[in-house]
């Protein structure tokens, strides 16, 4: 499985078992999705794997184990067997290490510059086996265990970003818009300034209904200015000038206040270092999917334990256990507890 690490926000993969070396690529289906991504980010990727041999190694030796633990209880009779019990779990085989224990065999660093709207091929950095060295050609097997899994060194997948400007508002407000060349003629809308433009509407009513009436390109070609006096009669005035591939464009603004127009002026200048920042990122909006994975829901439910009625322990006897005398029991139980004491290694246990 891979790990993805942006800032905080830690992610994985499902898990791919089985993997040999007939398998000639590894494909994870997940959609991982980083929300609030500043644009000098770094994504790091890295993939762990367990070797499935030493987990049927480890699985069989604890079989034999508890088989050995069992079969010794259980010839003494139940009483006795239940004194023993907790040799299973606790005290044979407490000292292993029953779960996988996954290694780090590769790992990768994206950025920005890696962004595109396609799928890309990206180098892997593999990694030593059970050792903080980088594989190079320098390293050979004698330097440290490289992992089994066989790598090409490659990984493909599809890196895609989406800056909060091209889709939330910078700025929204009422305006009011200089029409064609006429000083006189100003009409006032409701604008919001948001994925490379500047949309106008009758109001605000309107925005999620009709398409907007007018809209003012805001790209990396915009230069905004202070308008002439001579060309603007309305105070609080700015000018939005844009330069395309079919000529220059001119438009005419101005807010109803001097605190609406630094709200305005602070808004374009977001707008376009927002822009300046992300790069090739905020040429159009990318297709970003969301994940396809929930996250899971840690609901506490009840246990068998809870639904257990206490029983008083000295309301029922055993038969074997009241058949044995005091100086027999005692004499059974040293003799099964060396037995058991071998079987750990030698480690002893006092009653």
């Amino acid at each position: 499985f891979c790990v993805l690490k942006v800032g905080t926000d830690i992610y994985d993969t499902s898990m791919i078992n089985n993997v040999d070396r007939s398998m000639t690529d590894i494909t994870f289906e997940d959609i991982i999705l980083f929300e609030e991504v500043p644009h000098d980010f770094v994504m790091k990727l890295e993939v762990y794997c367990h070797d499935l041999h030493e987990e049927f190694s480890m699985a069989q030796a604890t079989k034999k184990m508890r088989k050995k633990v069992n079969d010794i209880s259980g010839s003494i009779g139940r009483s006795v067997g239940k004194r023993l019990s907790g040799l299973n779990d606790t005290d044979v085989m407490g000292n292993m290490i029953l779960v996988p224990k996954f290694e780090l065999v590769a790992k990768s660093s994206l950025c920005l510059s890696d962004v595109k709207d396609c799928v890309k091929t990206f180098d892997l950095q593999m990694e030593i086996n059970r050792e903080n060295k980088t594989l190079s050609n320098s390293v050979s097997k004698s330097d440290g265990q490289i992992h089994e899994l066989p790598f090409f060194g490659h990984y493909c997948c599809r890196l895609a970003a989406l800056p909060n400007c091209l889709v939330q508002p910078t700025v929204t407000g009422f305006l009011n818009l200089q029409e064609d060349d006429d000083l006189s003629m100003w009409k006032r809308y409701w604008c919001s300034l948001k994925n490379l433009q500047l949309a106008c509407w009758s109001s605000a009513d309107d925005v999620e209904v009709v398409q907007p009436m007018h809209t003012v390109p805001v790209t990396k070609n915009t230069q905004i200015f202070d308008a002439d006096p001579s060309t603007s009669q309305k105070p609080h005035s700015f000018l939005i000038r844009t330069v395309n591939e079919n000529g220059i464009f001119d438009y005419t603004l101005a807010a109803d206040t001097r605190l609406e127009l630094n709200k305005w002026w602070d808004g374009f200048q977001q707008h376009l270092l927002d822009q300046a920042l992300w790069k090739h990122a905020c040429d159009k909006q990318m297709n970003v999917k969301t994940t396809k994975r929930k996250p899971h829901m840690l609901v506490r439910q009840g246990s068998l334990y809870e639904e257990t009625p206490l029983i008083d322990p000295d309301s029922h006897s055993d038969a074997i256990a009241d058949d044995l005398g005091s100086d027999q029991l005692t004499q059974m139980l040293q003799t099964m507890m060396g037995e058991a004491s071998q079987i750990r290694g030698g480690a002893s246990m006092q009653l």
